[in-house]
């Protein structure tokens, strides 16, 4: 544990430190909260997967001693160009699960309980990804998501704003930051035991990646194939409906109608 002193004395240095490098998520440790629903559902005409993943949340302190607070990712969201979703953070072609149209990004305003996590009580705003996975893209990963054997995600970024929270009268600034944003930890006890924390206001999103561990505890999978999908209504009331709709009942294109009824 760094004295508070020396985190006091050295918080210019060390908020540099951590602006000039990527964080990842991916490493053993307490919860970083980000975690993945993974939805997937074969499609009737080809064999793409969709995949809701939830990335990151805020108001949980990290491995990191981070606390990624409400608004973190609002700026990035809206000057994304072409957002990634990955394997295990590798910028690497063989390693791209998904990206470009086929990565929607945007954060969601939920409760840690309508995640699933029913040992964590609280708001958090989630950073969620949609993802459509081609199986010709990453084949390795499209058979790992499609047998159920992915269960967690982290976040690859950059530091943009953030600040030093300690719990000691001695350093009036810093404690500031700790009486204003300690009330929203949903896992006070790490606060509590290390007596700091940093706070991140804002950070800049360069990639999401699903990993075999991360800092994560809370990664709740959900997979449902398309045989559990049931269609919205029978094939024969959809003919009746085009039979009604064509009139009158001759030419070529009830002709194709009648055709299909058989």
């Amino acid at each position: 544990m760094m004295e508070l002193r020396d985190l006091v004395k050295n918080k210019s240095t060390l908020i540099a430190q951590k602006k000039a490098i990527m964080k990842k998520g991916a490493g053993i440790g307490f919860s970083s909260a980000s975690g993945s629903e993974v939805v997937i559902k074969e499609e009737l005409d080809n064999d793409d997967i969709r995949v809701k993943a939830v990335i990151n949340t805020t108001n949980v302190i990290d491995s990191h001693m981070d606390l990624h607070v409400n608004g973190i990712w609002n700026k990035t969201l809206k000057e994304a160009k072409n957002v990634m979703y990955l394997q295990e953070h590798e910028m690497k072609f063989s390693k791209v699960i998904a990206d470009g149209s086929d990565v929607v990004a945007y954060v969601q305003d939920t409760t840690f309980e309508q995640l699933g996590f029913s040992d964590l009580s609280g708001q958090t705003q989630a950073l969620t990804f949609n993802v459509t996975i081609s199986k010709d893209r990453n084949p390795f990963m499209y058979k790992q998501f499609k047998n159920g054997n992915v269960r967690e995600n982290s976040v690859g970024m950059r530091y943009i704003d953030l600040l030093l929270a300690v719990n000691d009268e001695e350093y009036e600034e810093e404690k500031a930051v700790w009486d204003k944003y300690y009330p929203v930890i949903v896992n006070k006890e790490i606060a509590d035991a290390e007596q700091y924390f940093w706070v991140v206001k804002q950070a800049a999103l360069i990639e999401g990646s699903a990993v075999v561990k991360g800092s994560n505890t809370y990664t709740p999978v959900e997979v449902s194939k398309q045989k559990d999908i049931k269609s919205e209504e029978p094939f024969s009331d959809t003919l009746s409906k085009l039979k009604s709709i064509v009139k009158p009942e001759v030419g070529p294109l009830s002709e194709f109608i009648n055709h299909l009824n058989l």
